[in-house]
């Protein structure tokens, strides 16, 4: 409810719950590019699960590109 702020349960009925997940993970990966770069930049520091994240990224594109799969 609190990524639609103002719709009810009936309008939401619909959405299609696969595809809101997916662009959550993207946009939880976006989040941590992001978080990472600021991290090199020295304008921020990372937290635990953060690090967690970007080292599950890093896994996922490492498995991707042996795979021959473009990113």
């Amino acid at each position: 409810m609190q990524q639609f702020p103002g719709r009810t349960l009936e309008e939401l009925d619909g959405v299609d719950i696969i595809r809101l997940f997916r662009v959550n993970e993207a946009g939880r990966i976006v989040d941590v590019e992001r978080r990472r770069a600021l991290m090199l930049e020295g304008k921020a520091e990372l937290s635990n699960d953060e690090w967690r994240m970007v080292r599950r990224h890093d896994r996922l594109m490492a498995e991707a590109e042996d795979n021959g799969d473009s990113a």
